[in-house]
């Protein structure tokens, strides 16, 4: 399409390309595409170089389901435990990181666009982000800025890497790359640290911020406006489709557990204790003496 002139792509050309596509990229590449063309188009209406957007009506071709990959809760533990043994300074850094990956759940350009004044004691405030190492100040994929609860062992290990970070200025960057006040590259930082953890502990989930979002997601889906709130979105379907991954176990109890409730419904109805009667208890038959009163003990004599 790279040589088709402008005024020249149309509909039924646009939806050849996607056709395309499809054996060679997956569902969430295919988006992106799609929402870049759509974005170049738009500026050629405006700029009056086109009449109209062809990309306006194009649907996506339909793909197999996206891959939702969730980390199981024990090869988080195992991951955490791995990055706490190394007690470098770097390792101090990279386990704090991993921390607020994990249970802050926070997007990647936004761990690395933290600044030491987001640090709110409970809180993190989420307004600045980074990208391919370049700080966004006061931005963010959603325009409002928002705060995010931290947890006590993850307080901890922030503390302890504020206690060895060389620069703690509020307007300093909290996990800054070799290169002071550059931001890290998400990508870089997983290659050389989390991910490479991981393929030493045979965990086969890819390890990714996105990952964790997901798993948090899917961990604590029963409290799903939590949930939301906590992940920064502003539906709680966006939560519910796009994050939150069935657990098949948790899929075979509910369905279990319906089961038995209605099988108990439909069982014969058995007396409760209140009205059950206690049983009669029979008395023996009492000795008589000849005149018919009854023969105790001490009436009885001995010879």
């Amino acid at each position: 399409m790279e040589h088709v002139a402008l005024k020249d792509i149309d509909h039924v050309l646009l939806a050849n390309y996607f056709a395309g596509l499809r054996v060679r990229c997956g569902y969430w590449t295919m988006k992106k595409i799609r929402m870049l063309l759509k974005s170049i188009f738009d500026e050629a209406v405006n700029d009056d170089l086109i009449a109209k957007n062809p990309m306006r009506r194009l649907p996506l071709p339909n793909t197999a389901d996206p891959d939702k990959p969730v980390l199981e809760k024990a090869d988080a533990a195992k991951a955490l435990m791995a990055m706490e043994s190394n007690r470098s300074r770097t390792g101090i850094r990279d386990y704090a990181i991993t921390r607020i990956g994990t249970f802050c759940a926070v997007r990647s350009a936004e761990v690395f666009g933290l600044r030491w004044e987001c640090d709110l004691g409970k809180d993190l405030f989420i307004k600045h982000s980074a990208w391919e190492g370049k700080l966004y100040e006061r931005h963010t994929k959603k325009a409002k800025p928002r705060k995010v609860a931290i947890d006590k062992r993850t307080r901890q290990a922030l503390d302890h890497w504020k206690g060895t970070c060389p620069d703690t200025r509020p307007e300093a960057l909290m996990f800054s790359s070799e290169k002071s006040g550059v931001p890290f590259t998400s990508r870089n930082w997983l290659e050389r640290n989390l991910q490479r953890v991981g393929r030493n502990l045979g965990i086969s989930t890819p390890l990714t911020f996105q990952v964790l979002r997901r798993s948090f997601a899917t961990h604590n889906q029963k409290q799903l406006k939590d949930v939301q709130a906590h992940l920064g979105h502003e539906s709680s379907g966006t939560t519910a489709d796009l994050y939150v991954v069935e657990i098949p176990d948790e899929v075979r109890r509910t369905q279990e557990r319906y089961a038995a409730e209605i099988d108990a419904l439909g069982a014969p109805n058995k007396p409760t204790k209140a009205e059950r009667k206690p049983p009669v208890r029979k008395r023996s038959a009492a000795k008589m003496d000849a005149t018919g009163r009854k023969l105790s003990s001490r009436m009885a004599v001995s010879y």
